[in-house]
């Protein structure tokens, strides 16, 4: 039985030691309007955003109705550490007190 144990390899960390989303990635978005919306990634390539459009408008269709309308695609931000911003519905519930 082997006693060795597993190393755990960080999945963001190239062998340089460079975390790649401290530089420029790529995110599946959504567009409705003014109002635009990062809803995954980051990805390292901007071929990596496009293979998963279908995907994430797939998965936003059966969420949300109303994203029939919305335009998705791919957006480059200048890092990977992008943090989405509160949707009102998630605003609205942290703010009802019991």
């Amino acid at each position: 039985m082997n006693t060795q144990q597993q190393q755990t390899v960080d999945p963001y960390v190239n062998t340089q030691g460079e975390d790649w989303r401290d530089f420029p990635c790529y995110y599946v978005s959504a567009i409705d309007g003014p109002q635009w919306w990062a809803l995954a990634g980051p990805y390292r390539s901007h071929q990596a955003a496009l293979d998963h459009v279908e995907r994430v408008r797939a998965l936003a269709n059966a969420e949300e109705p109303r994203s029939h309308f919305y335009g998705f695609g791919t957006v480059k931000l200048r890092t990977g550490h992008y943090i989405a911003p509160v949707t009102r519905r998630e605003q609205a519930a942290e703010t009802v007190t019991p």
